[in-house]
């Protein structure tokens, strides 16, 4: 799903379990950061990307 149709409540299933969306701050265009109430990796196209900052995570 794009990021543009999530909101703030929403649940999203991570690997970790379900987990609340609290809020998206788009910083910059085209450029978002999903917060949540501690720390994720999220995955797009089944690359690990850190959920704070929108950057690849480490492997």
């Amino acid at each position: 799903m794009p990021v543009e149709f999530l909101c703030s409540g929403d649940r999203i299933i991570t690997r970790a379990g379900m987990r609340v969306l609290r809020r998206i701050d788009t910083p910059a265009p085209r450029a978002f950061r999903l917060e949540f109430d501690h720390p994720q990796v999220i995955y797009a196209d089944g690359r690990p990307v850190h959920a704070g900052t929108c950057s690849p995570a480490p492997a």
